[in-house]
């Protein structure tokens, strides 16, 4: 990477600074955040807990053409007057840069949720730090895996800096920091870099990401003590300077670990009041913060961490590194690139297996199959049915959804209308044939063990027929008490009410057997005094 010191003093800024924890009169951190939420209204409260969660997120402004274009000239505007902007008056040597499109400043507006003025701040600072990290060519053209040196590579391979396979229950990204305790020897170029370019990549091409912002992870659980000042530094600059806004923010570290406290207060103080409404800490070890994420929609299973090392896992990382770089090859080639790194929520995925069954896409998918089964099942020709596969595939379609394959490279593609329709008839097949199944297993059929039990059971006689078949009280073995004895009446009717019980099942029962309520026979198992009737009980 190329050092531009000069307009930009980011090397020679006293990092140490960053250490020192200014509670803003406050005598800690939570009394600080304390009453910054207490001077906002129960409804402002209300609705970031929600917006933490993925219940209900900020609506955007209606983006119609005319809105769209005034917002554009009030941040052009807003650029021409900014007292310092040296990044920006850079990029204006090079007639095709990229930072003068509309597509990269509807970034930094939605970002802003279309304030001109605050988005012109961020998008200079943006500039200015791409610069200082990367270079001139930056400003050119957008940031490419190639922009990285030998050690800024190694770093980003890492898996510091790490964008989540998937999106969490509400449909919006997850990107976080997962701490290594091997990169205390990175330079804050690195890290500052790594950071804005995963920010950057999942930005730009994916409005969603734009609108709703994305879920801030920060794992703590190997950070050392030796590079919290860096690590305060580049949590501050890039928080200032990132192009995607945080809607909620997660802070995971050990229960036992003081370090990793100090380390959080940093981070408290580092992200800014309007950060520090949105963060939730979770104390515990690795395994109960990912049970804790996941009550706010947050899948354990895109995580990367050990639970049994606590290591940082990078196979998904660096399968996302390297669709970045097939990206960046067919743009710089001038081909037409159409790949989908993420499915949206509502998307269709083709492929076997849970993790696309259970997509949320393919969940309503299924359900709007099973709602016209019988239409279709009813259809008397194949054109009626095609007709009919063919509207379903119209009204995902103007729903926003897409129908998506995924191909040898890792890109998911957008696959054509016919080929969708293949998809909603194969779907009509698999239901007839699930319900067809479950039509068997109820009626018996296909299973020998069920149809012969059945039958057994047709041909036991009920529990009245047994009882009505038992040899009468006189042929039994037990004597009959005699009225005229010196017992009780009470007794005697006890007694009576026994015998006749006793006459009705038999006297002195010594088979291995019985029969159960429903006329059934269940294998006898004696209790044993004061011994384990354990398997007694479970018997009867």
């Amino acid at each position: 990477m190329t050092n531009n010191v000069g307009a930009y003093e980011y090397d020679n800024i006293d990092y140490e600074a960053y250490t020192r924890m200014d509670f803003g009169g406050h005598v800690s951190v939570d009394a600080m955040m304390a009453y910054e939420l207490n001077q906002m209204t129960f409804h402002e409260r209300d609705t970031i807990a929600e917006e933490i969660h993925g219940i209900r997120l900020p609506q955007s402004p209606n983006e119609t053409p005319e809105m769209l274009g005034n917002s554009l000239h009030l941040l052009a505007v807003e650029l021409e007057s900014l007292p310092s902007k040296q990044a920006y008056d850079a990029s204006q040597a090079f007639p095709q840069t990229y930072i003068n499109t509309d597509d990269f400043r509807l970034i930094f507006l939605r970002r802003e949720f279309f304030d001109a003025h605050k988005a012109a701040v961020r998008m200079a600072t943006y500039l200015d730090l791409i610069h200082w990290a990367f270079g001139e060519k930056v400003l050119e053209r957008d940031i490419c895996i190639s922009d990285f040196d030998e050690t800024s590579a190694k770093f980003l391979r890492m898996g510091i800096h790490q964008v989540l396979p998937g999106r969490d229950r509400s449909g919006r990204r997850v990107a976080g920091v997962f701490i290594n305790s091997n990169n205390e020897a990175a330079t804050r170029k690195d890290r500052v870099a790594s950071a804005l370019y995963c920010m950057i990549q999942i930005a730009r091409n994916d409005v969603s990401v734009q609108r709703r912002g994305i879920v801030g992870l920060y794992w703590t659980h190997n950070l050392t003590f030796d590079d919290l000042a860096t690590r305060a530094w580049v949590k501050s600059i890039v928080t200032a300077a990132s192009p995607v806004r945080c809607s909620a923010i997660h802070s995971c570290r050990n229960t036992d670990n003081n370090l990793a406290l100090m380390a959080t207060v940093m981070q408290t103080l580092s992200i800014g009041p309007n950060n520090r409404k949105r963060l939730r800490v979770h104390v515990g070890s690795a395994t109960e913060c990912l049970y804790k994420l996941q009550t706010f929609g947050i899948q354990s299973i895109q995580m990367p961490i050990n639970t049994n090392t606590g290591m940082i896992k990078t196979l998904n990382h660096h399968k996302w590194l390297e669709l970045q770089r097939n990206r960046d090859q067919a743009m710089q080639g001038n081909q037409p690139f159409n790949g989908i790194e993420c499915p949206d929520q509502q998307d269709i995925l083709f492929g076997r297996g849970w993790p696309k069954m259970g997509h949320p896409g393919n969940a309503l998918f299924r359900s709007a199959i099973e709602a016209r089964f019988e239409e279709y099942n009813t259809a008397k020709s194949k054109p009626d049915k095609t007709k009919i596969a063919r509207s379903i595939v119209c009204e995902i379609s103007d729903s926003g959804a897409r129908f998506l394959r995924e191909d040898t490279t890792g890109w998911w593609v957008e696959v054509s209308n016919d080929v969708a329709r293949q998809k909603v008839s194969i779907g009509f097949r698999d239901i007839r044939k699930a319900r067809h199944k479950s039509s068997k297993a109820n009626n018996g059929e296909g299973n020998p063990s069920a149809q012969g039990t059945k039958n057994d059971a047709l041909a036991r006689p009920s529990s009245n027929n047994a009882l009505a078949q038992v040899p009468p009280a006189e042929s039994s073995k037990r004597k009959v008490p005699n009225p005229d004895s010196k017992v009780g009446a009470d007794t005697l009717g006890v007694s009576s009410a026994a015998t006749n019980l006793s006459a009705a099942v038999g006297d002195e029962d010594t088979s291995l057997s019985f029969l159960d309520m429903d006329g059934s026979k269940r294998q006898r198992c004696k209790c044993r005094p004061g011994g384990d009737n354990s398997e007694a009980r479970q018997t009867y």
